[in-house]
């Protein structure tokens, strides 16, 4: 409420200050604050809504003047000026929302701010209101959908403009990869297996990182054999000619293990998991 005044007489002494008396009636005044030799001044402490009744008072040496005319006024708000929306960070389900209060009030407190969401830029419509808060986080989200935010701030008035606008996709969780394909486990002559399989249809989520190779001498008896990085083919030279072998692998991300692969086997030393006769050499009949 901004108010100002005239000077009266001086009363043979200089003015040194001004005393405000306020009320909510018509004569019901009393000492607000006293000020110094100054024509205005702008009382901050007022609601909205509510008439409120002045009268001011010059000061001298001396001592008081009388009390001016009796003036009065209703203060009234307007809409706030926009919020800055500052992140819209997705996760697992959710987007997380963070903004800063507007620059101007508007004259009245913030009483809260509605979030406007959409699935296309400048789609928004109302989501939710929330209470006098700068951040909120949105759980009714689909993953792997965009989603496109702006916020407004409320006060007593009304509602301001919309913020900035803002989009964030939530995401799955990462999960271990699917199971890599056993596609070729090939038999040495003298010994070893080749072995040969494809990449898991899944990383999960999350890079491959390599495979782990299991091996046993019966079917479903595999235990680990060996880590590997990021490759797709593999020998394993310690197998021994004439034993069958059996082989499982797994994919690694950097969440876990995924299930096993399906089983092949080879025995080295055979080719086609069958002995080969070597060729008669030099052979006689007698």
């Amino acid at each position: 409420m901004s108010l100002s005044w005239s000077a009266g007489a001086t009363g043979g002494s200089a003015i040194t200050g001004y005393k405000v008396y306020r009320g909510t009636s018509s004569g019901g005044e009393t000492l607000l604050t006293t000020l110094g030799n100054v024509t205005s001044w702008t009382d901050n402490g007022v609601t909205d809504g509510t008439t409120y009744y002045y009268k001011v008072t010059a000061v001298n040496s001396v001592g008081e003047s009388a009390r001016s005319n009796e003036l009065s006024a209703t203060p009234f708000a307007v809409a706030p000026s926009a919020p800055t929306l500052t992140n819209a960070a997705a996760g697992t389900g959710t987007v997380a929302l963070t903004w800063s209060a507007p620059s101007s009030n508007g004259g009245s407190a913030i009483s809260g701010y509605r979030i406007y969401r959409g699935t296309s830029s400048g789609g928004e419509t109302l989501l939710t209101t929330a209470g006098n808060v700068t951040s909120w986080t949105d759980t009714s989200v689909a993953n792997g959908t965009t989603y496109y935010y702006k916020v407004s701030a409320l006060n007593s008035a009304g509602e301001s403009a919309s913020s900035n606008e803002r989009s964030a996709t939530p995401t799955a969780a990462a999960t271990a990869p699917g199971a890599p394909t056993l596609t070729g486990a090939s038999a040495g002559r003298h010994g070893g297996v080749a072995l040969t399989w494809s990449a898991p249809t899944s990383n999960g989520g999350s890079a491959i990182t390599g495979y782990k190779v299991y091996r046993g001498t019966s079917s479903g008896t595999e235990t680990l054999l060996t880590a590997l990085s990021n490759v797709t083919s593999w020998t394993d030279t310690s197998a021994a000619s004439g034993t069958t072998y059996y082989y499982e692998v797994t994919a690694v991300n950097a969440v876990g293990e995924s299930p096993r692969s399906n089983e092949l086997s080879a025995t080295p030393g055979r080719k086609g998991g069958h002995s080969v006769p070597l060729p008669v050499v030099n052979a006689r009949v007698s």
